[in-house]
């Protein structure tokens, strides 16, 4: 179960993400230091912006849960002193970063420098597509009594069961995901010991377990995990659009191909895993910990997922099977098909892996803003990192 939870958990952090990170046009591939973290504070988080060439991160001085003050630096721009900053992230278009910011027992959202409405807690912000727009977590109110609303923008949605509960895969209340193109949001929610997945202002059909939703490039389409049955003994199924697909005895992380006809999803009967790219199953893999993260190909042609095992994973495509961490995450396809380039970990570093090249070993990353990102060509891959007290955007040729 841990795997199934650092991956699923992993797979969140991403904000939709997860399952492979197109090339903007607009990403550097100019190595550049942009920013170092300053002696005296503790860096927290960072996230990079879409293009790369700007960085925020958050940080502290003093000590946590006595006298600890918190800011976040975006370039050169110091902001706000205050209690506490989390969930920073990054607009997909432009330089702009949001966070949660708390003041005394209240917390907000701060876009910028505008800070929003207080509560009592904010949870899981997320820009829409075009970055004009913030989505999160709204919470009023302390355990069994707590309410919960979604906020888009200014528009507060109606309060739902607030406290959260424990499931073994799928998600209470997940991040905020917009479809593309629109101010529209999907999240999953539960009332009642049900669990469903809101579109807008519609609930769908409850269930008793469901993950959160993904949409096709295009927003015409999504797709999300269910399961009904008893604890320890549930059934999976794809729901894509209106449609249920086979059931399995548990399902992971899903992802359309870039025409959004296709999902491909790692799935699980009894000892076997393999991969289902739309009616059909790939290669069988026995006893895993998990198969998850699948991503396609820029023609839609090739996937490529993640498995584990006894504490090691690596990327498979086709038969291939690449390097082993301890744990892997595969990012994007070159254009051309032919490579793949993935974040991987091993114990207190991270790594970029791209084909067969890999780069030093790194302090950290950002799952979510990180890349990597290929070249037009191919040649290269752009990404982000940390290393010691210095952000970087990193440039590093693929053989």
């Amino acid at each position: 179960m841990r795997w199934r939870l650092a991956i699923a958990v992993a797979a969140v952090a991403l904000g939709g993400t997860a399952h492979g990170q197109e090339k903007k046009p607009e990403v550097s591939f100019e190595e550049k230091l942009l920013a170092t973290v300053p002696e005296g504070v503790k860096g927290d988080e960072f996230s990079f912006s879409s293009d790369g060439r700007t960085v925020a991160y958050a940080a502290h001085r003093g000590e946590p849960g006595k006298d600890a003050r918190y800011r976040v630096t975006v370039g050169d721009h110091q902001g706000e002193e205050f209690d506490a900053a989390r969930y920073l992230i990054a607009s997909p278009v432009g330089s702009h970063f949001a966070y949660v910011a708390a003041k005394g027992r209240k917390l907000f959202i701060v876009v910028g420098d505008k800070k929003g409405e207080e509560f009592d807690n904010v949870e899981y912000p997320a820009f829409s597509s075009d970055g004009t727009v913030v989505a999160y977590w709204a919470i009023t109110g302390q355990g069994r009594e707590a309410r919960r609303s979604m906020v888009v923008g200014d528009r507060k949605g109606p309060p739902m069961e607030g406290a959260p509960g424990s499931l073994a895969f799928g998600v209470l209340f997940s991040y905020p995901v917009f479809r593309p193109n629109t101010d529209v949001v999907a999240y999953t929610a539960q009332e009642g010991g049900k669990c469903f997945i809101v579109l807008g202002d519609k609930r769908g059909e409850a269930f008793d377990e469901v993950t959160a939703p993904e949409f096709s490039r295009d927003g015409s389409t999504m797709a999300y995990a269910a399961a009904t049955g008893k604890e320890g003994a549930r059934k999976w199924f794809v729901v894509v659009g209106d449609q249920r697909g086979e059931q399995f005895d548990f399902v992971s992380h899903i992802a359309f191909s870039p025409d959004g006809k296709t999902v491909a999803y790692g799935a699980r009967e009894g000892k076997k895993w393999f991969v289902v790219v739309g009616d059909k199953r790939g290669r069988e893999f026995s006893d895993l910990d998990i198969l998850a993260n699948p991503i396609f190909s820029p023609d839609g042609r090739a996937v490529a997922y993640a498995i584990s095992k006894n504490g090691k994973s690596c990327v498979v495509v086709g038969e291939r099977e690449g390097e082993q961490f301890f744990q892997v995450f595969p990012s994007a396809f070159s254009p051309d098909g032919s490579k793949v380039a993935c974040l991987a970990m091993n114990p207190g570093k991270w790594f970029v892996v791209a084909g067969e090249t890999h780069s030093e070993a790194l302090d950290n990353v950002d799952p979510r803003s990180s890349g990597p990102y290929f070249s037009p060509d191919g040649s290269k891959v752009a990404y982000g990192a940390m290393k010691g007290r210095e952000l970087w955007w990193k440039v590093m040729a693929v053989k």
